[in-house]
């Protein structure tokens, strides 16, 4: 995914880490709207989070013949994980 998802660099210096659950649309495989569901902190990941999946896109796979390959959803939910290496 471009841009790739990263901590906060506040959130990153402290050693802090995090999640956050979003609820995704993606219309013609572009992310079109993003809920963030839950987030833990509250503070910190969601913007974050929410700022970077809406420049996410999808790509349809050649391969994948069509109906099965939908570049258009809703309802998607979306765990992520913020952790340091």
């Amino acid at each position: 995914m471009r841009p790739p998802l990263c901590d906060p660099s506040r959130a990153a210096r402290r050693g802090q880490f995090g999640s956050v659950i979003a609820e995704i649309e993606i219309e013609d495989g572009q992310v079109s709207n993003v809920d963030i569901l839950a987030s833990i902190p509250v503070q910190g990941f969601r913007n974050l989070a929410k700022e970077t999946v809406l420049q996410w896109g999808w790509i349809a796979d050649d391969v994948q013949p069509e109906p099965d390959c939908r570049m258009s959803r809703t309802n998607i939910i979306l765990p992520i994980v913020f952790a340091l290496d």
